[in-house]
């Protein structure tokens, strides 16, 4: 009762506090003797509408009859001055509208009626920028290609575009902007400027009355919705356009800006922080303050009102923030154009699923079931509703995003594949802050297992060793030659990644890797020196890799099935030592470890083909095709009982050299243990 009682007046407090507290009236937004409103809409400081009002010009506000006109040095290829719906302190964001778009219209025959190009210029040296994260090129049209380019604004090069399609007018839906009569495209970060341009394959030709024109622009996707009827219009008049502006002040950083305290424009009781949209800086007012930060000798002052609706609101923006961040996330990693390829590719094609991130989460129990994991990535048994069976969740530890558009057409290509060595690709989830792919789940063993004894794996006979190394060929030749525009290297062949089930077949796993491994030389060479499997030229050829790459690292499996030696794959000089020298001083069958059911010439071809695949310069390995052939040839050779050589004939093959099977004949004696 005493608890109940100190609760009632803490909230009666509570409640007296927040009563007195909004009947303060609030911090001043403007300075003495200047106007805080143009119309409905509100102009802080450090804009404003006079002389003495505004910090300089770039942040003068035109207010003629009501209407507010951000005419700061912003130039349009129509010479519009966008009218100002908001400005924002908090969001250090201006949201401006006009009706600045461009089309292109055409007749029954093709022939174009009307086309306007569209160009939009703030000036090299303003404050403000195009809003990367509020802004999106959108295209409307049934036979739309829309594109930005910088042309000659700004330092900044770029182009963005994107591509709406429909089958028939009358299958298009309102609402939606994935691609079908409606499509959208991100634009870079600080852009001063850009050029709109609209292009069409043919000419509207295919349902020219339902669709005549096409359209686009650059606007807030947040205030616009698409409407069907749109595709019928010979203009775009639905409404003003809104279109967000980033600003901050000057160009200066906060330690720069600090070393002048005369220009310096955070006022009392803020803090300054650097700018992540344009070259300058931003004001914010300390906690437990509120008001306008940028006002000289006012800045901000104590906030009292609005903490008891605090943990609401809190909980509320969390739970908006993750509905929010997804969306973002399913943006950023591509998914509006896998969305789109999928669609126009491959129709309503069974087997292949964008996953939620929700769904993952409750196939793997929030993640907790770990069948593997590598230095990039870690892969995680799922199990799908509905009796789909189990499937092997593979996420990345880190994306590195300069990857993403050809990460989306490797899995566009990947998901098409149909090969008994390569595993499926059942899906992937784009709308966590790193894309997942989701395969099928063929084996929890792999050839690492089998080759060092792990999870209970029987060893290997030699029969067996060659025919997983033909069936992993196949399923990496499968990947380099299955599409004529776009090669799928796998960047992570190793015994680890090559599953074996109970009958001891070989399926190809873990590939579509494009963001999964880093691009930056640096990064990469502390990577490099923990796996033996990378490939030697990586770090040589600005961290790029190739089907060579793959190759290599084939080799290094090769090495590992012939020798059974754990240590090969650590690093570069432990291939050296365990495989590479032996074979070439006479020693290599010191460190065999595989049972004496081989055939002579068989195992002699082998050593031969892995020393191939490990030259140092990609030129001098073959392709993954001819290795498949060479291992294909070996069926052919006759069986011996057991393989004798001889001790007293050394090698001379030399590193960097191709070698042939007649440099690799002898010295090798075979151990009769497993």
């Amino acid at each position: 009762m005493v608890l109940m009682n100190n609760l009632l007046i803490i909230l009666v407090c509570l409640f007296t506090l927040a009563s007195v507290s909004t009947a303060l009236p609030p911090p001043p937004l403007v300075l003495p003797n200047c106007s805080e409103k143009c119309g409905n809409v509100i102009i802080p400081y450090p804009f404003g509408m006079k002389e003495g009002c505004f910090r300089n010009p770039d942040y003068n506000i035109t207010c003629e009859n009501g209407i507010t006109i951000f005419n700061s040095y912003a130039k349009s290829s129509d010479y519009f001055n966008r009218q100002v719906r908001e400005i924002s302190l908090s969001e250090a964001d201006l949201v401006v509208e006009g009706e600045n778009y461009a089309f292109e219209c055409f007749d029954d025959n093709g022939e174009t009626i009307k086309r306007q190009r569209y160009s939009y210029y703030l000036g090299q040296y303003t404050p403000f920028t195009i809003s990367a994260t509020r802004n999106k090129l959108i295209a409307i049209g049934c036979d739309t290609f829309a594109y930005l380019d910088s042309n000659y604004f700004g330092a900044i090069n770029f182009t963005s575009g994107c591509i709406s399609l429909c089958g028939s007018v009358r299958s298009v839906g309102n609402g939606s902007c994935d691609g079908t009569g409606c499509c959208q495209a991100s634009i870079p970060s600080r852009v001063k400027g850009f050029y709109l341009n609209l292009d069409s394959k043919y000419n509207h030709t295919r349902d020219n009355n339902a669709n005549p024109c096409g359209f686009a622009f650059v606007g807030d996707p947040s205030g616009f919705t698409f409407d069907k009827s749109d595709l019928s219009a010979l203009s775009y008049k639905r409404s003003k356009i809104p279109m967000v502006l980033d600003w901050a002040i000057g160009n200066q950083t906060c330690e720069e800006a600090l070393q002048n305290k005369t220009s310096y424009a955070c006022g009392p009781n803020s803090y300054c922080f650097n700018s992540t949209n344009v070259a300058g800086y931003l004001c914010k007012c300390k906690d437990g303050f509120e008001g306008n930060p940028y006002l000289p000798k006012i800045g901000c002052r104590g906030a009292s009102a609005g903490f008891l609706v605090l943990p609401i609101f809190i909980l509320f923006s969390f739970w908006a923030y993750k509905g929010i961040r997804r969306k973002i996330n399913f943006e950023n990693n591509g998914g509006i154009l896998m969305r789109q390829q999928i669609n126009l590719n491959h129709g309503d094609k069974k087997g292949f699923k964008l996953f939620t991130i929700k769904e993952l989460q409750k196939a793997t129990n929030n993640f907790r079931e770990k069948i593997r994991e590598g230095e990039f990535d870690e892969v995680f048994r799922g199990e799908l509703p509905s009796g789909k069976g189990e499937v092997a969740i593979r996420r990345p530890k880190k994306m590195y995003k300069g990857h993403i558009i050809r990460f989306i057409d490797e899995v566009d290509i990947l998901s098409q594949t149909n090969q008994d060595n390569v595993v499926k690709l059942a899906g992937c989830c784009l709308d966590f802050k790193d894309p997942i792919l989701v395969y099928e789940c063929f084996s929890r063993r792999t050839l690492f297992d089998y080759i060092h004894g792990k999870n209970h794996a029987k060893p290997l006979s030699w029969e067996d060793r060659i025919r997983i190394a033909t069936e992993t060929a196949k399923g990496l030749d499968y990947l380099h030659s299955f599409h004529h525009s776009l090669s799928i290297f796998h960047m992570n062949v190793k015994s680890s990644t090559i599953l074996i089930d109970d009958e001891k077949k070989a399926k190809v796993s873990d590939f579509g890797a494009s963001g999964f491994f880093p691009v930056g030389l640096d990064e990469t060479k502390k990577k490099a020196s923990n796996s033996g499997y990378l490939d030697p030229e990586y770090c040589d050829t600005g961290c790029e890799l190739n089907d060579k790459s793959d190759v290599y690292s084939f080799g290094v499996v090769l090495a590992e099935l012939l020798t059974g030696e754990k240590r090969i794959i650590s690093s570069k000089e432990k291939l050296e030592m365990y495989f590479i020298s032996p074979v070439k001083d006479g020693r290599l069958f010191d460190k065999i470890r595989i049972q004496n059911d081989g055939k002579e010439e068989q195992f002699r071809k082998i050593v031969v083909l892995a020393m191939n695949c490990l030259q140092d310069k990609r030129e001098d390995r073959p392709t993954m095709k001819q290795v498949l052939k060479e291992l294909d040839s070996f069926k052919k050779l006759s069986f011996f009982e057991k393989p004798s050589f001889q001790h007293n004939q050394k090698t001379e093959h030399h590193r960097g050299e191709p070698s042939t099977s007649s440099n690799i004949d002898a010295g090798f004696e075979i151990d009769d243990g497993c």
